[in-house]
């Protein structure tokens, strides 16, 4: 009994690639928006990750995780100032997609459409001009 395979195709990019490219993608957007800050600690983890550093992982990861935690420790000072809309945003737009990345094999299709599906969606929650259009 023969049982016929489906011969994948071998990845175009690594990992780390990817990840890379997605890295100087927030950088290039946080310029656009003017957050100077937040795009020199995308461009310095997208360097480290270009170089190879043993540690770039762990720093991406620890960012990622300081972000989650500053937005939750943010919304419960100031719930008035920053709004839960705002939190699951940022949430969505700047820590899920690097997690995901980051946590396991990217190189799976299903991975990568849900990682830029919870950007987009971040995007949108964490915009408020584009959130309140509805109302003009």
């Amino acid at each position: 009994m023969s049982k016929s395979f489906r011969e994948e195709d071998p990845p175009k990019h690594s990992d780390y690639q990817i990840v890379v490219f997605y890295l100087l993608g927030f950088s290039i957007f946080s310029l656009l928006l003017s957050s100077l800050v937040t795009a020199v600690v995308e461009g310095i983890c997208a360097y480290l990750l270009w170089t190879g550093n043993k540690y770039a992982r762990t720093i991406i990861l620890l960012r990622a995780y300081a972000t989650l935690i500053f937005a939750w420790f943010a919304y419960f000072l100031a719930p008035e100032i920053v709004g839960s809309r705002e939190i699951v945003g940022a949430i969505l737009l700047f820590c899920a997609p690097i997690l995901l990345l980051l946590h396991g094999e990217y190189n799976n299709l299903r991975k990568r459409r849900i990682a830029v599906l919870l950007s987009i969606i971040g995007f949108f929650c964490f915009n408020k001009r584009i959130w309140n259009r509805r109302g003009q």
